[in-house]
């Protein structure tokens, strides 16, 4: 008795945090443990009838429907490769969801913020899809911001505030890029400055670009020796 009443406070707690919830992945965690406690409760009354009355079909009922409703959690696949492109008002995110053009629009949520976007898509061939991109280079709005599936995609549609052009789609993506990307300092000797640029790329660069780099500089070294012995 002790235990089924702990489980129905529990419930009941969870009842209200449910109602009050606004993101739908938080909805979707609370109906499956709601769903959870239900059936445990269910059991146990089950059980308890057993003991008074020794009514056997309504404890073999109960567990038949608590396997039911005990539904096994779905995987989710969190979304990394993506496109996305611009025109001069939106900037359009396009996500690959095998079959995600056949689910009602109910089962994808796309939250919408000034500098984020968050998508949530539920059982969709059994599994669940997310993707959250914070940090937008710029800001867009939320309220004249949608979703579209097509066959197999589901295109995001960001509303810019400003029509103006997105170099890159996130500032952390624009602060590695140009981090990485070599600068050449005008004010310096030209020469200095090449060789800096250079020594840069040759750093950062992988060893295709470091062979590049060394095959370069040797073709360049031997011409200025081949150079230097030409007879005046």
């Amino acid at each position: 008795m002790e235990e089924r009443t702990e489980l129905r406070r529990d419930l009941h707690e969870l009842q209200n945090l449910r109602s009050i919830a606004s993101r739908q992945m938080i909805k979707s965690m609370l109906d499956e443990k709601i769903r959870e406690l239900e059936s445990k409760i269910k059991t146990l009354e089950a059980m308890n009838n057993v003991g008074e009355y020794g009514d056997v079909l309504t404890l073999k009922q109960s567990r038949m429907e608590a396997a039911s409703s005990n539904t096994v959690p779905l995987a989710t696949v969190k979304i990394t490769n993506y496109a996305w492109d611009q025109s001069d008002k939106y900037v359009k995110l396009y996500l690959t969801i095998p079959e995600v053009h056949t689910v009602p629009q109910e089962q994808i949520a796309v939250n919408f913020m000034e500098s984020e976007v968050e998508v949530n898509v539920r059982n969709v061939s059994s599994k669940n899809y997310s993707l959250v991109i914070k940090g937008l280079l710029k800001a867009i709005n939320p309220s004249s911001s949608s979703f579209k599936q097509k066959t197999d995609l589901l295109l995001i549609m960001m509303k810019k505030n400003e029509e103006e052009n997105w170099k890159y789609l996130t500032k952390a993506e624009m602060q590695s890029k140009e981090k990485s990307t070599p600068k050449f300092d005008q004010k310096a000797d030209p020469q200095e400055s090449l060789m800096g640029m250079i020594k840069q790329l040759y750093d950062d660069g992988d060893d295709d670009m470091k062979r590049t780099i060394r095959k370069a500089w040797h073709e360049s070294q031997t011409k200025k020796s081949a150079d230097l012995d030409e007879p005046m």
